[in-house]
C-alpha cells in the first residue's frame, strides 16, 4: 500500500477489523529482528555490550541541544527488554509477548525513532 507521501507501509489489521497503514511496522520489524538475532547469538555479555553502547548514545542527544527528557523515557524500555531477552530461555516467547504489549513496543518503537535522525545529523556536521 502506498502512503500519501509516496512510501510504501504495511497493511496491519487491529481486533476490531480496522485496516491500518503505519510506518512503524517497519521500525517494530527492524527492533524486534535486532532483540531476535542478539536473542539468537545466545551471547549474554553481547546484551550488556548493546545496552552500554546504546546508552552511551545519548551523548548525542546531548551534543545536538536535546534535554535527556526527550528519549529518556522510551529508552528504559528499550533497556529493560534487553536484560529480559539476556535471560529468556524460552525461544523468544517472551519477546514476541514484549512486541505485542502496545506499551513497551512503541516506546521501543519511539526510541528508534528518536535516536535515528539525530545521529544523522550528527554524522553530517
Amino acid at each position: 500500500m502506498d502512503t500519501a507521501a509516496g512510501g510504501v507501509c504495511l497493511d496491519t489489521r487491529l481486533p476490531s477489523g480496522t485496516l491500518v497503514c503505519s510506518t512503524n511496522n517497519l521500525f517494530t520489524a527492524v527492533a524486534f529482528s535486532y532483540f531476535e538475532a542478539l536473542q539468537r547469538l545466545g551471547d549474554t555479555t553481547k546484551f550488556a555490550e548493546e545496552e552500554a553502547r546504546l546508552r552511551s548514545f545519548s551523548n548525542i542527544f546531548s551534543a545536538i541541544g536535546h534535554a535527556p527528557d526527550v528519549y529518556e523515557d522510551f529508552s528504559e524500555e528499550t533497556y529493560d527488554l534487553l536484560r529480559q531477552t539476556s535471560t529468556a530461555s524460552d525461544d523468544g516467547a517472551a519477546l514476541l509477548a514484549s512486541f505485542n504489549d502496545y506499551g513497551t513496543s512503541m516506546s521501543i518503537i519511539t526510541h528508534l525513532k528518536v535516536l535515528t535522525p539525530r545521529m544523522r545529523r550528527l554524522v553530517k556536521s
